[in-house]
């Protein structure tokens, strides 16, 4: 049997004789209280967020230290000719 406690998953052995269809339940039914709790942490976590726009980037320098075997490699990176 699963129980989560001060951070870490604690395993319990259960009694001999105990269905497996009520372990199973049990675990998987921590185990998605667990996810619901981390869930929950994580919205509260990324409102707390600011949320910032990208920056356009400039035109590299990158196209014209690149020899023409090489744009194989980086094909987006070729100049516009």
């Amino acid at each position: 049997m699963l129980t989560y406690s001060r951070g870490k998953w604690e395993i319990h052995h259960t009694a001999e004789g105990q269905k497996l269809d009520d372990l199973l339940q049990h675990n998987v039914a921590v185990y998605d209280h667990q996810i619901e709790i981390n869930i929950a942490a994580l919205r509260r976590l990324s409102a707390a967020i600011p949320k910032f726009e990208p920056i356009p980037t400039e035109q590299s320098i990158l196209p014209h230290m690149i020899s023409e075997l090489q744009y194989s490699f980086w094909p987006t990176v070729r100049p516009n000719t």
